[in-house]
Order: C-alpha cells, then sequence, then structure tokens
C-alpha cells in the first residue's frame, strides 16, 4: 500500500495548513511519484481556495492490528 501525502495551504490564508493523505492499493513508489500531479490536480479541482505547497509518496505499513 502506498500513501501520498500533501500539504495544503489556504490561498487566502497561507498560514492555515493542513496535511490530507491518499491511499493506493495496486501502486508502487516508483509510479505514484510521476502519478501524483495528476492524482493532486484532480483534487484540488474540488477544493478551490487550497493550494498544494508539497507531496510525498511512501510505503504504508499497516500495524498488524489492521491487517
Amino acid at each position: 500500500m502506498i500513501k501520498l501525502s500533501f500539504l495544503l495551504c489556504l490561498a487566502a490564508a497561507p498560514s492555515d495548513c493542513r496535511t490530507e493523505r491518499l491511499q493506493f492499493v495496486d501502486v508502487s513508489v516508483t509510479t505514484c511519484t510521476p502519478g501524483a500531479q495528476a492524482q493532486l490536480a484532480f483534487w484540488r479541482e474540488g477544493h478551490p481556495g487550497w493550494e498544494v505547497r508539497g507531496w510525498t509518496c511512501r510505503d504504508h505499513v499497516l500495524p498488524a492490528k489492521e491487517l
């Protein structure tokens, strides 16, 4: 499982930021990295007023109780 984490800030209040995450099951870090920009553009279409300040793709290992 891969997690795309991205930092968002309000365009009208740049100090008001939060982190969002998207999880992908059939994606590797190698394919997440180039595909992330398209995913983030799609996310932004539904969330006007927010700016993406940074993002990262990482392997996400589930704790044993979540398996």
